[in-house]
């Protein structure tokens, strides 16, 4: 296991709500940026596993594995500050 902790900013899908939608609001429909913050587990060229919480040197829990070409940044943390979770960017 690795013990560095990181702030990944990664694009998700997003699915509109069911029924008709004019083409003008189709094609306005954007990607949904997400960040997530936890301890790198494992990482490839194919995807990286965090976990958000360790117990001890055995256990870990709130895993995510995203695909590494979603993420669009990874940044190392030391500290937990406001500015880490600035959704603006």
């Amino acid at each position: 296991m690795k013990d560095q902790l990181v702030l990944i900013t990664w694009n998700d899908a997003v699915e509109m709500e069911g029924g008709w939608h004019e083409l003008d609001t189709i094609k306005q429909h954007d990607l949904a940026v997400c960040k997530s913050v936890g301890w790198i587990v494992s990482q490839d060229s194919k995807q990286i596993i965090i976990m958000s919480t360790i117990e001890g040197d055995e256990y870990g829990g709130g895993v995510h594995a995203i695909p590494t070409d979603w993420c669009t940044s990874i940044q190392p943390l030391t500290t937990y500050t406001s500015t880490h979770y600035n959704l603006e960017e």
